[in-house]
């Protein structure tokens, strides 16, 4: 469908699209990538990896949006629970936001800037179960009755974790610091100094008139 669409669009010589697994890129270069909703399967145990990917497939100076879940609490259970784990998020671990940061940091990207969607996911949640629910009887015939309730339950649970401050989604900028700003020698980097000021000269101290 992708690839129909770039044709459609007179697009594809100049788009690839390819079914992969991140790591399985590599000696490629990118000046950006965009990772969108990936760094909430990676869990804690793949996350340093996962990072440390991106920065190699960038080139100096290139950018990273990373975008995608984090929790807020219960940030030390291991998995979203055998419902999830089971029927909708299956190897979904999202970490907090201080340890996908810890990752890119690690891996030598610099973050510009951070930005927090809760509320707007929360909006658009309720508008995906205003049509889920107004093609209910479509999604019974396509996915059958069990699958249909199991998706009507999670989506409802998932407006509720962002709702409630369980969740939230974020978008990460960084950047790849460029190679020659990595090698410039250290003075070349410090900030210009000023010539000490001279201290102000005093007045010489009045001699007290003897008392007459």
């Amino acid at each position: 469908m992708a690839r129909e669409r770039a044709n459609q669009a007179g697009v594809a010589d100049l788009v690839e699209f390819r079914v992969a697994d991140y790591r399985e890129l590599a000696g490629e270069q990118f000046d950006a990538i965009a990772s969108i909703g990936m760094v909430e399967h990676v869990g804690e145990e793949r996350i340093d990896v996962y990072a440390s990917r991106l920065a190699s497939l960038l080139r100096g100076g290139g950018r990273l949006l990373n975008h995608g879940i984090a929790k807020l609490k219960d940030l030390d259970t291991p998995d979203e629970g055998p419902f999830s784990e089971r029927f909708v998020f299956p190897d979904g671990v999202p970490l907090p936001l201080s340890r996908i940061e810890l990752a890119l940091e690690r891996a030598g990207l610099v973050t510009r800037h951070v930005e927090g969607f809760a509320d707007d996911y929360a909006e658009t949640l309720t508008h995906w179960i205003s049509r889920f629910e107004s093609r209910y009887d479509d999604a019974i015939r396509l996915a059958g009755p069990e699958r249909a309730r199991v998706w009507r339950l999670y989506l409802h649970a998932a407006r509720q974790g962002f709702e409630t401050g369980w969740a939230s989604i974020y978008q990460v900028l960084a950047h790849l610091p460029s190679r020659d700003a990595a090698t410039k020698p250290a003075e070349a980097l410090r900030l210009p100094t000023r010539a000490p000021r001279r201290p102000a000269a005093r007045p010489a101290p009045r001699a007290a008139a003897p008392a007459g």
